[in-house]
Protein backbone atom coordinates (compact mmCIF):
# COMPACT_ATOMS: atom_id res chain seq x y z
CA UNK A 1 0.00 0.00 0.00
CA UNK A 2 1.33 3.39 -0.95
CA UNK A 3 0.77 6.50 1.06
CA UNK A 4 0.09 9.70 -0.77
CA UNK A 5 1.66 12.85 0.62
CA UNK A 6 -0.77 15.71 0.83
CA UNK A 7 0.24 19.34 0.71
CA UNK A 8 0.12 21.05 4.07
CA UNK A 9 -1.40 24.55 4.20
CA UNK A 10 1.61 26.11 5.89
CA UNK A 11 4.33 24.02 4.31
CA UNK A 12 7.58 23.15 6.05
CA UNK A 13 8.88 26.71 6.33
CA UNK A 14 5.55 28.05 7.63
CA UNK A 15 5.37 25.29 10.23
CA UNK A 16 8.94 26.02 11.34
CA UNK A 17 8.11 29.72 11.66
CA UNK A 18 4.94 29.00 13.63
CA UNK A 19 6.88 26.80 16.08
CA UNK A 20 9.54 29.49 16.53
CA UNK A 21 6.93 32.20 16.92
CA UNK A 22 5.16 30.18 19.61
CA UNK A 23 8.51 29.63 21.32
CA UNK A 24 9.19 33.38 21.31
CA UNK A 25 5.73 34.22 22.65
CA UNK A 26 5.34 31.39 25.17
CA UNK A 27 8.75 29.84 25.92
CA UNK A 28 7.42 27.96 28.95
CA UNK A 29 4.66 26.06 27.13
CA UNK A 30 5.07 22.83 25.16
CA UNK A 31 4.32 23.44 21.51
CA UNK A 32 2.68 21.01 19.13
CA UNK A 33 0.45 23.61 17.56
CA UNK A 34 0.98 23.22 13.82
CA UNK A 35 -1.57 20.41 13.28
CA UNK A 36 -4.23 22.43 15.12
CA UNK A 37 -3.35 25.61 13.21
CA UNK A 38 -3.44 23.77 9.87
CA UNK A 39 -6.84 22.22 10.64
CA UNK A 40 -8.24 25.65 11.39
CA UNK A 41 -6.66 27.14 8.25
CA UNK A 42 -8.12 24.39 6.06
CA UNK A 43 -11.52 25.18 7.51
CA UNK A 44 -11.13 28.93 6.87
CA UNK A 45 -10.08 28.55 3.25
CA UNK A 46 -7.45 29.66 0.79
CA UNK A 47 -7.50 33.44 1.50
CA UNK A 48 -6.74 32.79 5.18
CA UNK A 49 -3.93 30.39 4.26
CA UNK A 50 -2.39 32.98 1.96
CA UNK A 51 -2.62 35.74 4.58
CA UNK A 52 -0.99 33.62 7.29
CA UNK A 53 1.78 32.46 4.97
CA UNK A 54 2.45 36.06 3.93
CA UNK A 55 2.58 37.24 7.57
CA UNK A 56 4.92 34.40 8.49
CA UNK A 57 7.12 35.14 5.49
CA UNK A 58 7.38 38.80 6.49
CA UNK A 59 8.20 37.85 10.08
CA UNK A 60 10.86 35.40 8.87
CA UNK A 61 12.73 38.04 6.86
CA UNK A 62 11.98 41.11 9.04
CA UNK A 63 15.25 41.00 11.03
CA UNK A 64 17.30 41.06 7.80
CA UNK A 65 15.15 43.57 5.94
CA UNK A 66 15.18 46.03 8.82
CA UNK A 67 18.92 45.51 9.39
CA UNK A 68 18.43 44.32 12.98
CA UNK A 69 20.17 40.98 12.37
CA UNK A 70 22.04 39.02 9.76
CA UNK A 71 19.90 35.91 10.13
CA UNK A 72 16.28 35.09 9.57
CA UNK A 73 13.81 34.95 12.47
CA UNK A 74 13.94 31.20 13.03
CA UNK A 75 17.76 31.24 13.23
CA UNK A 76 17.88 33.91 15.94
CA UNK A 77 18.35 33.22 19.65
CA UNK A 78 15.26 33.48 21.85
CA UNK A 79 15.98 37.01 23.11
CA UNK A 80 16.36 38.36 19.57
CA UNK A 81 13.19 36.57 18.42
CA UNK A 82 11.32 38.18 21.30
CA UNK A 83 12.74 41.57 20.30
CA UNK A 84 11.55 41.01 16.72
CA UNK A 85 8.09 40.17 18.07
CA UNK A 86 8.12 43.39 20.11
CA UNK A 87 9.05 45.39 17.00
CA UNK A 88 6.08 43.92 15.17
CA UNK A 89 3.72 44.48 18.09
CA UNK A 90 4.84 48.10 18.56
CA UNK A 91 5.15 49.03 14.88
CA UNK A 92 4.16 52.54 13.93
CA UNK A 93 2.22 51.11 10.97
CA UNK A 94 -1.33 50.14 11.88
CA UNK A 95 -1.44 47.41 9.23
CA UNK A 96 1.61 45.73 10.73
CA UNK A 97 0.13 45.91 14.23
CA UNK A 98 -3.14 44.38 12.99
CA UNK A 99 -1.29 41.62 11.13
CA UNK A 100 0.76 40.91 14.25
CA UNK A 101 -2.37 40.78 16.41
CA UNK A 102 -4.02 38.29 14.03
CA UNK A 103 -0.90 36.12 13.93
CA UNK A 104 -0.47 36.16 17.72
CA UNK A 105 -4.17 35.32 18.16
CA UNK A 106 -3.79 32.42 15.72
CA UNK A 107 -0.87 31.06 17.79
CA UNK A 108 -2.89 31.39 21.01
CA UNK A 109 -5.90 29.64 19.45
CA UNK A 110 -3.74 26.81 18.11
CA UNK A 111 -2.05 26.37 21.49
CA UNK A 112 -5.42 26.28 23.24
CA UNK A 113 -6.75 23.74 20.75
CA UNK A 114 -3.61 21.60 20.86
CA UNK A 115 -3.43 21.49 24.68
CA UNK A 116 -6.93 21.95 26.14
CA UNK A 117 -5.75 21.00 29.64
CA UNK A 118 -3.55 24.13 29.99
Amino acid sequence: MQTVATARPLGASGARMLYNLADALYPELPRDLVPAAERRLLHEGLPAIRRVRLHLLWLEWEPILTLHARRRFWRLPLAERQAACARQRESRFAGMRRAWARLAARVEDALAEAAPSL
